[in-house]
Formats: structure tokens, C-alpha cells, sequence
């Protein structure tokens, strides 16, 4: 392939439905090698060009993942229809995916359903949701049945990784050789200004195949037991369904697994509680999978606003305690009040001795429904503040915020790490007390899960770590919560008395 042809690509990678590039941040600086070589990979360009794109790269950002699929489309001008489509998915896509059934069916721990989307799911026919955790980038398409809305729409969401913000964008089918055209997809209805992801809270994930705890098997557990009579007659047909059959290779799954296919596979193939169990591996569970894909990149996104804000320097230690549930001693809470009344030109309200957490993430201009994506930017759900008596809704349990959980952290959790590591460098005397938590230093003595898991927790880990905050003992079982130990209960304390000296 020329180094005319590459850069072209490029080029055409970054156009969108008018022949323009979308609105957006900068391209990031030159590819390295590395990054170049990670295309080769994907089948853009061959060994020989390898400098040549490199040199490209300085005028066109290195590929991003929705860069290749576009450049996928256009090198393969015999696929024009959405069916053709998954055959194209790079080995991320097949293997990373979850089917929406869409079926309104309230989660097993009382989750609220989604009440408004822009494309039908069908239990024969559902929605595909498959994303590449390195690229950040995911995917989304219906099963084109007669009666689905935008049955031939492709949804493309892309986090840049560089500027830490999110796209969407999309291309209808069936389109002209060679040339697939990106729109906007306006989808600010569901996803709000941020172009934020939408997933709802492990374990409960209504309206989804495996929608309990990534389980198809429990025959006792109502939901399961439905899903499991839909989910076996669409496996029956799936050989014949091209926009499905690409992400059930047999030679794949041999290959990642060492078996074959089974009965519910992408869930879970059996139910063993048994914390060393191989099915309880993430490998096994793509709804948990995908929540830490989403949190993580919400979660990048939201510190990168945060501490770009004009009030992060006199406001940043503040909030941080907030997230943290620190209680503030009481010249603390009293400069933390004063600060914030001043920066909201309202009084500010209090839950036992923290700032309300609404009026905390206001001081950023951000609403919870801009923060947590358990829910689309207009749900009712985001209206309350208890979730005393819901252990899935948004709000409070006692003085204690229930942020969006994936599973490992919550979203408070994941943000307070990225503000720490920025804070330190202003405030020296928060630096070296706490360890952040990562899923491999987490899940590393499970060795025969880990062999299954560790590609997936290095992904996540570069993502982000998270600072554990004490929570409410009831949403151990609701949560599948390990509890809040001593170490974790020393540190917190520390970090806590740490910023009462920052904000006294």
C-alpha cells in the first residue's frame, strides 16, 4: 500500500456525513511506532509503510478505533449493508459484546428500567452492544427486524483518550462503495451535552440477555429463567444471522477459552459462588466487563473537567473530601461552606458534615445526571436523593452518596484517585498516603481466573485506580461488596485529616 493511499485514509477516517471533520479537540501529537504497529495489526496499512505512517501521523491523528472500522468500510467497498458489517469487527468487537433484549423488566434488585431510547431491541432480534477497551471506542446496531427503529443505523461512541471527551456519532446503511458517511447522531436526549455512556449498575443491567449478575441458568430467579427461553431460541438461529454470527466464532472462543462454545455463552457457562471459580472470571461476564469499560472513561472524563475548571485550585481539596465521605472538622466544614456559598450565590446544604453532593459537583457546573450513567439524561430516576430503601437507585443511604457502582469502584471512587494524583502536586502533604486499588493488585491470587483476566485488568488499571470509601454494610450483598477493612479504614482517616489541614 502507498503512503499516498495511508494518509488518504487517514483523511477519510476523520470526515463526516458533509464531507467536513466533525467538531472537536485537537489531534493528538504524532503516533509512535508502537501506535502505528497496533494499526498494522488491525489491517489499515502493510509492514513496508511502516515509517511512512508514522510520518502521516504527524498531520492525521494515530487511528483511533472508530477511525479503523471507517477505514475498514472503505477499503472493503463490497460491504454496503449493516449485515455485512460484524464480519469486518476488529478481534476486540467479537470478543467484547453484550445483546439488549429490551424487555421492560425491572432489575432483580429493584434497578429502574430505561424508559426512553432512540433504537428497538427485540428478544429475537436484539440490540448488539461490543466495544474495544483499548481504542474506547464501542459500537451499537439493532437486529433489523421490520418493526425496529433505525434498523440500519450503525452508533458509534468514541473516547479520545488524549482530550478525555466523548463522540458519538453514526452511519446509515446501506451506504455506496467505499464510502460510509459519519453524521452527528444527535443523541443529546439520552446522553446528554457530554455525549456520556449510559449502562445500568452491577448486578442489575434491566433489559439485557444475562440481566442478573451475567446468569442465564438459575431457574428459580424469574428473569433468568425467561431470558434463558428467549436466549436459547436465538442461539439456535444464530449461524444464519449475519449481524450476530461473526461474534459467535467456535475457532475464537476455542482459542481464548480452550472449549467450546456453550449454551450461554458470552454469560456465564455455570453459577459457582465459589470465589475461585473460572466462571466467575470477568472473562465470562461481559455486562460487568462493559460497566468498568464505561465507568473508567466517565470517570477520566469527568477529572479532566474537574480539574480544567476555573475553580479547581481554590475548590479541588473541597470536593475531593466530599467524594471521599470525609467528616470535616469544624473550621474545615466552615471554610467549605463559605467557599461554597460564594461559588453557588446560595446557601449551601449539608448531609451530616459533608456538602450536599449535588451542590459539590455543581461547584464544577455538572448535574448528577451529567455525573452518573446508570440511567439516560432525562430519567425520573435521577430525581431522587434516598436510596435508603433501593440499594440501585441514585441518592443517599444515611449520610452515604450511592454513586454508580461497576462492579469494583464506584465513579466517586475512580475520580477521587485522578483528583489526588493532581492535588499532590500542590498539596505535598496529601501525597504518600494512600494506595489506590487496581483490579490486578485486587484479583492477582485468583491464579487460574487471573491467566483468563489479566490482558483485561492491565486495560483497565492504565484506565484508572480507585481510593476505597467506606459504605453502608447493607450494600454488601445487594452490591456483591467485600467489605471496608481496617487498612482501608486507617488510610481513609489519614487522607481525611490530611485535607482538614489543606482546607483549616
Amino acid at each position: 500500500m502507498h503512503t499516498a493511499h495511508i494518509v488518504s485514509l487517514l483523511a477519510l477516517a476523520a470526515a463526516c456525513g458533509n464531507g467536513s471533520a466533525p467538531p472537536g479537540p485537537a489531534a493528538p501529537p504524532r503516533a509512535s511506532r508502537a501506535e502505528v504497529v497496533a494499526t498494522l495489526d488491525a489491517g489499515i496499512v502493510d509492514g513496508s509503510d511502516v515509517d511512512a505512517a508514522i510520518d502521516a501521523s504527524a498531520e492525521r491523528a494515530a487511528s483511533r478505533g472508530r477511525d479503523v472500522l471507517v477505514a475498514e468500510l472503505t477499503r472493503h467497498p463490497e460491504v454496503t449493508t449493516l449485515d455485512a458489517v460484524p464480519a469486518l469487527f476488529s478481534p476486540a468487537l467479537k470478543r467484547n459484546f453484550v445483546l439488549k433484549h429490551g424487555l421492560s423488566r425491572r432489575g432483580e434488585r429493584g434497578h429502574l428500567v430505561e424508559t426512553r431510547v432512540s433504537q428497538s431491541a427485540d428478544p429475537d432480534a436484539p440490540r448488539v452492544i461490543a466495544w474495544d477497551e483499548e481504542h474506547g471506542f464501542v459500537v451499537s446496531y439493532n437486529g433489523g427486524a421490520p418493526k425496529q427503529t433505525h434498523g440500519q443505523r450503525l452508533d458509534l461512541h468514541q473516547f479520545d483518550q488524549q482530550t478525555s471527551r466523548f463522540d458519538l456519532s453514526s452511519v446509515d446503511f446501506p451506504i455506496a462503495p467505499g464510502n460510509p458517511k459519519l453524521e452527528s447522531s444527535g443523541c443529546d436526549t439520552c446522553h446528554g451535552p457530554r455525549a456520556r455512556p449510559i449502562f445500568s449498575m452491577y448486578p442489575d443491567w434491566p433489559g439485557f440477555y444475562g440481566s442478573d449478575n451475567d446468569e442465564l441458568t438459575r431457574k428459580e430467579i424469574p428473569a433468568q429463567a425467561a431470558e434463558l427461553t428467549d436466549y436459547t431460541k436465538l442461539r439456535a438461529r444464530i449461524p444464519s444471522l449475519p449481524r450476530y454470527a461473526p461474534l459467535f466464532s467456535e475457532a475464537d472462543v476455542r482459542a481464548r477459552f480452550g472449549r467450546s462454545l456453550w449454551d450461554t455463552f458470552p454469560y456465564r457457562p455455570d453459577t459457582h459462588e465459589d470465589i475461585h471459580a473460572v466462571s466467575r472470571a470477568f472473562a465470562f461476564r461481559p455486562g460487568l466487563r462493559l460497566g468498568l469499560v464505561l465507568a473508567r472513561m466517565q470517570a477520566r472524563a469527568l477529572v479532566a473537567h474537574v480539574v480544567g475548571h476555573p475553580r479547581f485550585a481554590k475548590l479541588g481539596p473541597a470536593f475531593l473530601g466530599t467524594l471521599l465521605e470525609c467528616s470535616p472538622s469544624p473550621k474545615a466544614s466552615s471554610n467549605v461552606a463559605r467557599d461554597a456559598r460564594e461559588a453557588l450565590g446560595e446557601e449551601p446544604k449539608f448531609v451530616g458534615k459533608k456538602l450536599h453532593e449535588r451542590q459539590a459537583w455543581r461547584l464544577f457546573d455538572l448535574e448528577i445526571r451529567d455525573v452518573d450513567i446508570r440511567y439516560g439524561y432525562g430519567h425520573e430516576g435521577f430525581a431522587s436523593d434516598d436510596a435508603g430503601k433501593n440499594p440501585m437507585a441514585v441518592g443517599y443511604i444515611g449520610t452515604y452518596w450511592n454513586a454508580y457502582f461497576d462492579g469494583s469502584a464506584t465513579l466517586d471512587e475512580l475520580v477521587a484517585s485522578g483528583l489526588l494524583d493532581v492535588l499532590v502536586k500542590t498539596h505535598p502533604t496529601l501525597a504518600g498516603i494512600v494506595v489506590p486499588n487496581g483490579l490486578r493488585k485486587k484479583y492477582a491470587h485468583l491464579e487460574e481466573r487471573f491467566a483468563l483476566d489479566a490482558p483485561f485488568f492491565e486495560a483497565m488499571d492504565r484506565l484508572g485506580t480507585w481510593i476505597p470509601i467506606p459504605y453502608p454494610s447493607a450494600l454488601d450483598k445487594a452490591h456483591h461488596r467485600e467489605g471496608f477493612g481496617k487498612a482501608y479504614r486507617d488510610q481513609h482517616e489519614k487522607l481525611c485529616r490530611a485535607l482538614d489541614g489543606v482546607l483549616e
